[in-house]
């Protein structure tokens, strides 16, 4: 469902999407072309052994062969799609072996993955869920340069939800509705398993809302035990759960996907675990305090699920916190990130001769202030506090007539829309700190790109440093990927060296150089589609 989610994102952002689906048992070949999207089915596999790649847990889920796979879905593409910007694969039994087959056949690749158990060749990594160490656990697992999209924030989440989110209230606690929802297949039973606990109690009162996908192999069974039941209501193949978990007071889940989509609306959970993969994320969000892991299926019985509702049932505060619990962890949850990184990427998207620096001037003052208060930026900054314009004419006067500081508006189509700030420039030692953001959030994709190219090509080719340096919060993954991107290397780690939010956090010191600037130059500028931006200068 997550391919198909950023499949709707990018038809309705101009791309063309296809699909290529292997007929294996339980397939959602027919959902996919009712979506109207051209799909090109991979054979049934015809041998009944074949051989597995030991490297790769899961490799037996394929059903055939790596290589053959591969050669399988080249020949669709060599006979259909000669001309591919982005080739994604989400596929636990597909690895970095099956993704280096794959380069030839699409100028780049993009993988969704959240076991971390094996290694990948790809351009961009997605593993939108939360772990303990989830910003280092694909360090050593894909290639240096390759942008990693870690956590909730590039959660693949559908338009229902980000509407559903702007119409979300505060829960009181009072059970009222009971969602009970296990995806699509519910491979383990679990559905069936909450339907036996829920005759233990007396819940006429309570509309039960129960969703199933069409490959559940019990679907008959379970829309005949809703039919019999006038409180409980059954839903098969929906569109709209995020108005099902919007309405609901309590839901009954596993801990995929639907984890952050429960917690992007504040809906308290009971859970069950159905995958060794949901371990570490039931566990955080248990610690966390938004969900309640009742334990694995293999352990939970009816008797437990039903003591679990029973608990709930009386005891709204206990409810209350954890959807306040659940609102914190959901509440950056803006979805689409995963496709503006793959637009900023995609030929042809951005034309860089649209873009220009300007230095900073009195009359951009206002503008500038209005970005540099914004939450999305003071949130990288050291300091957040909200700045005034008193405090600004200050900052301006001061960097204005420092021979030390150079500030730069970037602008598209004579319209700011960005800043890069170059501080402690030496000119004796030939090297300087950087600091920029995009502050306008109508940027075209592609602009922090734009950005960091005319900014490094004018402080290297125009200033003629040597060394730029960048200070980064660990926290804020998606600079940390887009320094390497342009080029910057990690120099070590301060560890505690500055405090956001009330705790102290580690902060990673970064450098560009004049030796590797022109070759790392041609790599973005290959990013951003070549063509015409091949003969850029920064004269």
């Amino acid at each position: 469902m997550r391919c198909l989610t950023l499949a709707h994102q990018l038809r309705k952002a101009g791309a063309h999407v296809s699909f290529i689906c292997r007929l294996l048992k339980g397939n959602m070949i027919q959902y996919i072309k009712d979506q109207q999207f051209p799909v090109y089915p991979l054979p049934f596999p015809v041998e009944e052994h074949f051989n597995k790649d030991p490297s790769i847990p899961y490799s037996s889920w394929l059903e055939v062969d790596y290589k053959a796979d591969l050669r399988h879905t080249a020949a669709v593409l060599q006979a259909h799609h000669r001309d591919v910007d982005w080739f994604l694969v989400d596929h636990y039994a597909l690895g970095k072996k099956w993704e280096q087959g794959m380069r030839e056949f699409s100028k780049r690749l993009i993988v969704i993955d959240d076991l971390a158990d094996r290694e990948h060749e790809c351009d961009l990594l997605v593993d939108q869920n939360l772990y303990k160490n989830y910003l280092t656990r694909y360090d050593h697992l894909v290639p240096e340069q390759t942008i990693k999209l870690l956590g909730p924030d590039h959660m693949i989440v559908r338009e229902e939800f980000i509407r559903a989110k702007a119409m979300a209230e505060r829960r009181s606690g009072n059970v009222k509705r009971l969602l009970i929802s296990f995806g699509g297949t519910d491979p383990t039973n679990e559905t069936i398993k909450a339907l036996a606990a829920l005759k233990q109690l007396n819940l006429a009162e309570i509309r039960v809302d129960i969703v199933a996908g069409a490959s559940n192999p019990r679907i008959d069974e379970i829309k005949h035990i809703c039919l019999t039941n006038p409180s409980y209501h059954f839903h098969c193949q929906i569109n709209y759960m995020a108005d099902l978990m919007r309405k609901a007071d309590l839901a009954l889940g596993a801990g995929g996907t639907s984890t952050w989509e429960r917690c992007m609306l504040g809906l308290p959970a009971l859970t069950i675990q159905t995958a060794s993969n949901q371990a570490d994320i039931l566990s955080l969000m248990e610690e966390k305090g938004a969900v309640v892991c009742l334990g694995t299926s293999e352990d939970v019985t009816a008797n437990d699920i039903a003591q679990g509702v029973s608990f709930f049932l009386g005891n709204e505060a206990q409810l209350r916190k954890m959807s306040e619990a659940a609102e914190r962890v959901g509440g950056k949850i803006k979805g689409g990130s995963v496709v503006r990184h793959m637009l900023e990427g995609a030929s042809g998207m951005v034309n860089v001769r649209e873009f220009e620096l300007k230095k900073l001037s009195e009359k951009e003052l206002p503008v500038v202030l209005r970005w540099r208060n914004s939450e999305a930026i003071r949130e990288a900054m050291y300091t957040d506090h909200t700045i005034t314009m008193e405090e600004h004419k200050q900052w301006f006067d001061r960097v204005n007539n420092d021979a030390a500081t150079n500030v730069q508006l970037l602008y598209y189509k004579k319209q700011p829309i960005g800043l890069v700030n170059f501080s402690k420039i030496d000119r004796h030692h030939n090297k300087c700190f950087w600091g920029f953001y995009i502050g306008e959030q109508s940027a075209p994709g592609g602009s922090g790109t734009v950005l960091g190219l005319l900014a490094l090509a004018f402080i290297f080719e125009q200033q003629n440093m040597y060394k730029v340096c960048a200070e980064v919060l660990v926290t804020n993954q998606k600079s940390l990927q887009y320094h390497k991107k342009l080029g910057f290397v990690e120099e070590g780690r301060f560890m505690n060296h500055t405090i956001k939010n009330g705790q102290y956090v580690d902060v990673i010191p970064m450098a560009h150089f004049k030796d590797t600037w022109f070759e790392a130059k041609k790599r973005i500028i290959k990013s951003l589609g070549g063509g015409e931006h091949e003969q850029l200068s920064s004269s």
